[in-house]
């Protein structure tokens, strides 16, 4: 991830967050207070703080001062976005005998959201988080909307919405990477994307 003061910064599979500023390379770990070493998702909110997921949980960085925020135990899977309100969302890794969860800093606190209600699959991890038009998309193993705080299951009984790996906003809509193809749900309908 480019921030806009121009660091790069790198998740790695396990040697924690490293940052390029041009020069040098500089190695950030639990010791300087990043939450764990296998960073899987980065993200600059609005106010240019850095928002880092590991498997330890969630950690932010701003003013050059790592803060770490609780997830219940539940660490990040790949995904995490920035809302249109700057509020930062991340997929919870589902472990068993929990369900699928997002974490959500409000900009105060952050709030972690069982997602079992929601969903018709039940017991998915969230593998990949978007922001598009103020609403927070959610995937994994069902796609999912958030607006104004309300988690709504989207056309919980297709099955090219399983098992989905990746999704991107694009125009008014998501691209949709699963196992079964790659879509684009766009006003409220899907559309199979052929092989170019």
């Amino acid at each position: 991830h480019c921030t806009d003061t121009g660091n790069l910064w790198i998740g790695t599979h396990s040697r924690g967050l490293a940052a390029f500023d041009g020069d040098d390379f500089q190695i950030y770990t639990e010791r300087e207070g990043v939450s764990g070493r296998r960073v899987f998702s980065l993200c600059e909110d609005h106010d240019g703080v850095l928002w880092v997921g590991t498997d330890g949980g969630v950690t932010s960085y701003t003013d050059g001062v790592f803060a770490s925020h609780s997830t219940g135990g539940r660490g990040c899977l790949w995904g995490s976005a920035v809302g249109g309100d700057n509020h930062v969302w991340f997929g919870l890794d589902r472990q068993p005998g929990q369900s699928a969860a997002v974490a959500h800093w409000t900009g105060s606190e952050m709030l972690v959201h069982d997602l079992s209600e929601t969903s018709s699959v039940g017991g998915a991890s969230i593998a990949s988080v978007v922001s598009l038009g103020g609403d927070v998309w959610l995937a994994g193993d069902g796609l999912y909307v958030a607006r104004r705080g309300v988690f709504q299951q989207v056309m919980p009984d297709r099955v090219e919405f399983q098992h989905i790996k990746v999704i991107a906003p694009h125009s008014d809509g998501i691209l949709i990477g699963s196992a079964h193809g790659t879509y684009l749900y766009e006003k409220n309908e899907l559309r199979r994307i052929e092989a170019l």
